[in-house]
C-alpha cells in the first residue's frame, strides 16, 4: 500500500509538472525586438545615411540652375592702343531648351582698335540683357538636365532601397527571435521532463532500499535520466547560441547589444498591423509598388534618359541669342555711334559629319533598356512565384499545426489515462514513463509547427515588402 501510495504522488507530480506552461522571468516581446532594431541597429543608419546622400546629389545636381554672379576684366598693359574694360553679370540657366538669360553691365576706358571697337562703351558705361536657346540639338535634353534626371531617379532607388534593408533586416530580426523563442520553451518542457526523471529516481531508490523492487531499477532509470540530461545540455547550447544572436537586434539605448538575463523568456503576442492575417489578393494587387520592381523602373527611366540624351548628340546644333544694350552717357564723337537701345541676333549651327560614335552608344544603350525591362518582368514573375508558393506553404503549415496540437492533445488523454491505469495497478512506471515522454515529444511537435507558421507569416511579409509598414504603423 505505501509503495502505491508513493508512486501515485509521483505520477501525480508529473502530471502537474507537465501539464503546467506559466512562464516568470524578464518578459521579451517581438515588438520590443523589432523596435530596438529600427532604432538603434548600424544598417538602418546606413540605409539612411545612403539615402540622405542621394538626397544631397539630388540637391547637388540642381545648382546648374542658380543664379551666377561673373566678373570679367581685360586690360592692355603696352602696345599703342590702351584700352581697358570690366564687364559684371548675373546669369541663370533655365530648365528647358538648353536657355539662359543674363543681365550685366560694361563699361569700358581708353582706346581700342577698330577690330575691338564692340567694346566701347559710354562714359557711363552699358547696360544688358541677353537670353539664348537651343532649336535643335540641346532643346529636348543636355548633360545638366540628364544629371537632374538621373539624381531624381538615384533618390527614388535609394529610398526603395531603403525599404528592402528594413524588410529584410526586420525579418531577420523576426527568425531570430521565434528561434530563441522555440528553443527558450524547448528548454522549459526539458527541464520539467528532467525535474521529473529526478523525481522519479529518488522513488525508485527509496523503493529500492525499502526492498519493494530489485537494484536494477535503478540502472534502467538512470538511463532514462542521462539522455534526459544530454537532451537538455545540448538545447542550452543552442540557446546559448540564439541569444548572443539576439542581442544583435535588442540593444540598449546606446545602441550596444544588449545581454539578455537568464530568466528571459518570450512574451509573444502580436498587436496592431502586424497581427494582422496576410491575405493573398490584397498582396498580390500591391505587387507593382514592390521596391525591387519600383528600383527596376527607376533604373529603366535613367537608361530612357540616358538613351535621350545619346540620340540628342546627333542631331545638328541650332543656337539663337538675343542681345538687348544700352549705353549711359556721352563721349564725344562716338557718341553718336553708341547712344540709344542696341540689339543684337545671333545664330550658331554646326552638323556632325562623324556619328558613329554616338550612334554604337544609342545602340547599346537601347540594348541596355531591353536587358532591363526583361529583368523587371522576370523579377515581377519570381516574386508572384514565390508568394504564391509562400501561401501555399502557409495553409500547409496551418493545417500541420492544427494536426501537432491534436497529437498533443491524445498524448496528453493517453498518459491521464495511463495515470488511471497506473493507479488501478494495471500498468507499471516504466509505460507511465513513456507516456509522458511521447506526450513531450508531442508537445514539442506542435511547439515547432507553431512556430514554422509564425515565421511563414513574417516572411510573407517580407516578400512582400510591407513588413516595415507594419512595423512602422
Amino acid at each position: 500500500m505505501n509503495r502505491m501510495c508513493r508512486l501515485f504522488l509521483i505520477a501525480v507530480s508529473a502530471v502537474t509538472s507537465l501539464s503546467t506552461s506559466a512562464q516568470t522571468g524578464v518578459a521579451i516581446s517581438l515588438d520590443d525586438v523589432l523596435k530596438s532594431t529600427l532604432k538603434h541597429h548600424p544598417r538602418v543608419a546606413q540605409a539612411l545615411s545612403q539615402q540622405q546622400q542621394a538626397q544631397a546629389k539630388q540637391l547637388q545636381s540642381q545648382g546648374v540652375f542658380d543664379w551666377q554672379v561673373d566678373q570679367n576684366s581685360f586690360v592692355r598693359t603696352g602696345g599703342f592702343f590702351d584700352g581697358a574694360i570690366l564687364d559684371q553679370s548675373v546669369s541663370k540657366a533655365l530648365p528647358f531648351a538648353n536657355a539662359k538669360v543674363s543681365a550685366g553691365y560694361r563699361i569700358s576706358d581708353g582706346e581700342f582698335p577698330i577690330y575691338e571697337n564692340i567694346n566701347n562703351t559710354l562714359a557711363g558705361g552699358e547696360t544688358y540683357i541677353k537670353a539664348s536657346l537651343s532649336l535643335l540639338k540641346d532643346r529636348e535634353i543636355d548633360k545638366n538636365r540628364a544629371d537632374i534626371i538621373n539624381a531624381d531617379f538615384d533618390a527614388d532607388i535609394a529610398q526603395e532601397q531603403q525599404k528592402l534593408i528594413l524588410n529584410d533586416l526586420l525579418l531577420n530580426a523576426t527568425l531570430q527571435y521565434l528561434e530563441w523563442k522555440r528553443v527558450s520553451e524547448r528548454k522549459v518542457i526539458l527541464e520539467k521532463l528532467l525535474a521529473l526523471a529526478e523525481t522519479r529516481l529518488e522513488g525508485i531508490e527509496k523503493q529500492v532500499k525499502a526492498g519493494e523492487i530489485a537494484q536494477i531499477s535503478i540502472t534502467e532509470y538512470q538511463v532514462t535520466l542521462l539522455q534526459r540530461k544530454a537532451e537538455l545540455l545540448a538545447n542550452k547550447q543552442v540557446l546559448q547560441k540564439h541569444t548572443i544572436g539576439l542581442s544583435m537586434f535588442l540593444r540598449d539605448n546606446e545602441g550596444k547589444p544588449k545581454s539578455l538575463p537568464e530568466n528571459a523568456y518570450a512574451s509573444y503576442k502580436l498587436a496592431g498591423p502586424l497581427s494582422k492575417h496576410p491575405e493573398k489578393l490584397d498582396l498580390l494587387n500591391t505587387l507593382k509598388a514592390h521596391p525591387q520592381l519600383v528600383k527596376l523602373e527607376q533604373e529603366i527611366n535613367q537608361i530612357r534618359a540616358k538613351l535621350q540624351l545619346n540620340e540628342n548628340s546627333v542631331l545638328p546644333k541650332l543656337d539663337v541669342s538675343v542681345l538687348l544694350a544700352n549705353d549711359i552717357g556721352g563721349r564725344g564723337d562716338r557718341s553718336g555711334t553708341l547712344e540709344g537701345v542696341e540689339s543684337y541676333v545671333s545664330v550658331d549651327f554646326s552638323l556632325p559629319i562623324g556619328q558613329r560614335v554616338a550612334k554604337g552608344k544609342a545602340a547599346q544603350t537601347k540594348a541596355k533598356l531591353l536587358e532591363v525591362q526583361a529583368k523587371k518582368q522576370e523579377t515581377l514573375e519570381s516574386i508572384d512565384i514565390q508568394l504564391n508558393q509562400a501561401f501555399t506553404a502557409l495553409t500547409n503549415l496551418t493545417q500541420l499545426r492544427d494536426i501537432r496540437e491534436a497529437q498533443a492533445n491524445v498524448a496528453e488523454r493517453l498518459m491521464k489515462e495511463e495515470q488511471n491505469r497506473f493507479d488501478a495497478g494495471a500498468s507499471d512506471l516504466f509505460i507511465l514513463n513513456a507516456r509522458e515522454t511521447n506526450f513531450t515529444r508531442a508537445q514539442m511537435a506542435a511547439l515547432n509547427a507553431n512556430i514554422e507558421l509564425q515565421i511563414q507569416h513574417f516572411v510573407i511579409l517580407a516578400g512582400s515588402a510591407t513588413l516595415h509598414e507594419r512595423v512602422l504603423m
